[in-house]
């Protein structure tokens, strides 16, 4: 049986006239104790071309990606973007870079407090706020009950832990709540879904500002 195919178009070679280089690497290398994951990478790509790397597992396919993005720091040589280094002006070329680099995860050649900085900082500070809330909660009451003031055990009622505590109840049915044990204080006072909600929704927003906040310290001012 006879079958026509269409073949697909050539690829024009690459030039040296097809525009001005968007990247070029000098003698790049990684290694990592004593295996050396890339060896003196010598790379030029030009406006409008079009690079694939090919190659099995673990010949630094990746490795080499990471470092033309400045997520790991080469052993030796350097990498231009746009025609300028990407060591000393990294904050101002890499958000003209769009980059999908396997799964996010944590690099373990950072350190903590890298991690840390490369990661949304509200949810980092909503996860550690909440158990201080409700320790917080525990100690207003404590102070409520010793200088007989109420004032303490009202501002539990503006604390993100014992107001997320608080939520099933105000939002669940109740033969669906008996199913939900409490994860912490409650406020010490009575509050209204409005009201729980509305202070959630602030820190909420407090958390985006410094999220935000730190992402722009990072990314644009350093």
């Amino acid at each position: 049986m006879q079958t026509n195919h269409t073949p697909l178009p050539a690829l024009a070679p690459p030039s040296s006239q097809t525009g001005e280089a968007i990247l070029r690497t000098y003698d790049l290398t990684k290694q990592y104790s004593s295996r050396v994951a890339v060896k003196r990478l010598n790379l030029e790509v030009r406006r409008g071309e079009i690079v694939g790397f090919l190659g099995p597992n673990g010949v630094g396919k990746t490795t080499s990606i990471r470092m033309l993005l400045g997520l790991i720091t080469p052993t030796s040589g350097r990498v231009e973007l746009f025609g300028q280094d990407l060591a000393t002006r990294r904050s101002s070329l890499l958000p003209r870079v769009g980059a999908l680099v396997e799964a996010p995860a944590l690099y373990l050649h950072l350190s903590g407090k890298e991690n840390v900085r490369s990661l949304t900082f509200g949810l980092s500070a909503s996860l550690v706020w909440v158990p201080l809330d409700n320790f917080g909660a525990l100690l207003l009451n404590v102070l409520a009950t010793l200088t007989h003031n109420n004032v303490w055990r009202i501002t539990t009622a503006y604390l993100l832990g014992p107001l997320l505590n608080h939520l099933p109840d105000e939002l669940l049915p109740h033969d669906v709540l008996g199913n939900f044990a409490s994860f912490g204080a409650p406020p010490l006072v009575s509050v209204d879904t409005a009201h729980a909600l509305s202070v959630i929704g602030a820190y909420a927003l407090i958390f985006l500002a410094l999220a935000l906040g730190t992402t722009w310290k990072r990314d644009i001012q350093e």
